[in-house]
């Protein structure tokens, strides 16, 4: 970039097996985690484990909201994931018509998910980008992921145990606390 953005905002997107379906979204002003702004999305409109429609509803939702409310736009946006991700990142954006921020998708080898291996710009997704592991660039952007990637889990986490210590007998009418 020619420019440092100002905001950064990174989407994630977490679920095993498309169940307890969700997104975490960070964001980042001037290097540093801005949590009072972090979103945690749970996917609605997504049946399974549909990584390409999840990550299209969140970026669309998440802006949506913000350009009804007239709120701060980033000047940069982190999708966690590959080719599939970006182009649908970059759908949801397109019918936004907010085609001017950019997107880059943050790619990880296979079977390990804690690296970076490359970034892929929206338009150049052909040229995929290596990192310099030296750079202070790279750090910044690992430190965005790995927070990314934090959100989603959690709150994923958080999900499953409520679903999971949630007791059939709570839907049984005249069942109480003290006698489930």
């Amino acid at each position: 970039l020619s420019y440092f953005p100002q905001r950064i905002e990174s989407f994630d997107i977490s679920n095993i097996s498309g169940s307890e379906n969700v997104a975490g979204i960070v964001v980042f002003e001037n290097g540093k985690p801005a949590r009072s702004a972090y979103r945690r999305f749970i996917i609605k409109s997504v049946d399974g484990a549909n990584d390409f429609a999840s990550m299209h509803e969140a970026v669309f939702r998440r802006y949506k909201r913000i350009l009804n409310e007239s709120g701060q736009l980033p000047e940069l946006i982190f999708i966690d994931g590959g080719k599939g991700q970006l182009s649908a990142a970059a759908a949801a954006m397109r019918d936004l018509d907010l085609e001017q921020i950019m997107l880059v998708g943050l790619v990880k080898p296979a079977k390990r998910h804690k690296e970076i291996s490359h970034l892929l710009i929206r338009g150049r997704e052909d040229r995929p980008i290596p990192f310099d592991r030296n750079s202070l660039a790279f750090r910044l952007i690992l430190q965005i992921r790995e927070e990314t990637h934090k959100t989603a889990i959690e709150f994923h986490r958080k999900r499953r145990e409520k679903r999971d210590f949630t007791s059939e007998l709570s839907e049984i009418p005249g069942v109480g606390e003290k006698r489930k």
